[in-house]
């Protein structure tokens, strides 16, 4: 069984860290409610999210670059806690030795994690307003970078096919977690079926690009 993401794998233990994830949490559910309410964020400053979340504009600033970002808190948000996921997974778990399934597994947990009523409110909003999707890209990229370059560094990697295959399957991975849910958004979809949905789109990817750089694909 692998750990969950992010406090149930115990790599989020001080208090100072669980208060960082707790003010993105609220923050999160403070754009998505505001979003809801506004049908988008166009009419929503960032003043008013952090009024809403109970913080401070500069507060906000702290935690995330754009009002967009806030929404994808799971993702763009979090891109320390994903790459400190990546680095300390623990080795003796049953995929400790899979960068490829550990980046899966990191990115699946992040989004899946999330609490039914943010999951609500993030899959009205996205299905009211899927160019969120296209607004963050710049952030997504940047994000990937470094979930990449953590994989690597976790297995030493320094060689440039090994660190561009690693690129290449956190870019696929990303990308087929954010079509999923988005397409769940637009559809409609009930949510109990997208945790089913992102691990068979998920699994495809790894099976056709291999979970180890230098594995054959299936």
């Amino acid at each position: 069984m692998h750990c969950t993401f992010p406090l149930e794998c115990g790599i989020v233990t001080g208090l100072r860290e669980r208060k960082k994830i707790e003010c993105r949490l609220a923050i999160q559910r403070a754009a998505l409610e505001l979003a809801v309410e506004h049908d988008g964020m166009h009419d929503v400053p960032v003043e008013a999210i952090a009024e809403h979340a109970g913080i401070s504009p500069r507060t906000f600033f702290n935690y995330f670059p754009t009002k967009e970002s806030a929404i994808f808190n799971a993702y763009i948000g979090r891109a320390d806690d994903l790459v400190q996921a990546i680095t300390e997974w623990p080795a003796d778990d049953p995929i400790g030795d899979d960068p490829g399934r550990i980046i899966a597994e990191v990115l699946l947990q992040s989004v899946l994690t999330l609490d039914a009523e943010t999951n609500r409110l993030l899959h009205i909003t996205l299905g009211k307003n899927p160019d969120l999707l296209g607004l963050s890209t710049g952030n997504i990229l940047a994000t990937n970078r470094l979930l990449a370059q953590a994989a690597a560094d976790r297995i030493g990697a320094t060689d440039i096919p090994t660190r561009r295959r690693l690129g290449q399957l956190t870019a696929a991975l990303s990308a087929v977690i954010r079509m999923t849910m988005g397409f769940h958004s637009h559809h409609g979809l009930p949510t109990d079926d997208l945790d089913s949905a992102l691990r068979e789109a998920t699994d495809a990817v790894l099976v056709g690009l291999g979970t180890r750089p230098g594995q054959k694909p299936d």
